[in-house]
């Protein structure tokens, strides 16, 4: 997928409206469009911009396996939480998502 349709497909998928990314990214619509046409090919800076308040980083924008599924706000602070955990309550922490995910 070429790259403005991969940007477009994530706004849309994020139920974003063009203006609402314009107003959050300080981009101008007609150059939001432009790019998501791949009739101007963004700068890194615009693509963090343009990805920023989707919630996507540019490692996951870039990832050509599709099959990965991109963690929620609430999943990325799960994870966050997790990390800092001491061994022995992240096994705690395991155990109860076990008996609940049965």
């Amino acid at each position: 997928m070429e790259m403005g349709k991969k940007l477009k497909s994530y706004r849309q998928a994020k139920g974003m409206s063009l203006y609402k990314l314009c107003s959050l990214t300080g981009l101008s619509a007609n150059h939001i469009r432009e790019v998501e046409k791949d009739a101007k090919t963004p700068t890194v800076e615009t693509i963090t911009r343009y990805l920023k308040p989707l919630d996507i980083s540019l490692s996951e924008f870039f990832n050509e396996d599709e099959s990965i599924i991109m963690a929620s706000p609430n999943e990325k602070e799960l994870i966050d939480l997790y990390r800092y955990l001491p061994p022995d309550k992240s096994e705690l922490l395991l155990e109860v998502f076990r008996k609940f995910g049965k």
